[in-house]
């Protein structure tokens, strides 16, 4: 694998498009969501690329302006305050979606969502876990929950989610972004959060 080719994957599966990502392959994928009326399906879909993209995009654009930043975060602690805002904006998504009558399932996944936003932000204070790993974890963990819960077999999803994990989580070694441990470390905690929550609550 080249270098370029791990930078792509790595933007293909940057944290801040996983939510956006996840709710298109659930919308696409698992018979559940069939009875969600288009119109609503495009409301729920603007309402999280705002608050989970756009949002916190703008908000590293702005920080980005002071000189002692990275927009790379190459630090665990310059991570804090940005996760902090992530957090804070999911939370409004999560919010936003309360007014969707259909948005049940999506509303629980930014709630775990943000659970291990807070969890990253928390273990960030002391090291530099991987939150791409924690992003696409996660969505592994809430696509097998959704099939457990719910008695579905979404299996070409489910594969075609392993295989991303292990590109990802190879284009983070590789571009030396992180060692294995915070590799591993970040999958782990997100798979872990987001299938208990998702399938709990």
């Amino acid at each position: 694998m080249s270098k370029k080719v791990a930078h792509i994957i790595s933007i293909i599966f940057h944290p801040f498009l996983i939510p956006s990502l996840g709710f298109f392959l659930l919308m696409k994928s698992t018979g559940y969501m069939a009875f969600i009326p288009p119109k609503y399906k495009q409301l729920i879909l603007l309402i999280t690329f705002f608050t989970t993209c756009v949002l916190p995009i703008l908000t590293l654009a702005v920080m980005s302006i002071w000189s002692k930043f990275s927009m790379s975060m190459t630090t665990a602690r310059e991570r804090l305050f940005p996760l902090l805002l992530t957090a804070c904006f999911y939370y409004l998504g999560y919010t936003m979606l309360g007014r969707i009558p259909v948005s049940g399932i999506f509303r629980i996944y930014l709630l775990a969502a943000m659970m291990v936003i807070l969890l990253t932000l928390m273990i960030s204070t002391f090291w530099k876990i991987s939150l791409h790993m924690a992003g696409i974890g996660g969505l592994l963990g809430a696509i097998l929950a959704l099939a457990f819960r719910f008695a579905l077999n979404p299996i070409a999803v489910i594969i075609g989610m392993i295989v991303a994990c292990g590109l990802v989580g190879f284009s983070r070694i590789y571009l030396e972004k992180h060692n294995p441990a915070q590799v591993y470390t970040g999958f782990g905690l997100g798979v872990s959060v987001m299938y208990l929550i998702v399938y709990f609550i």
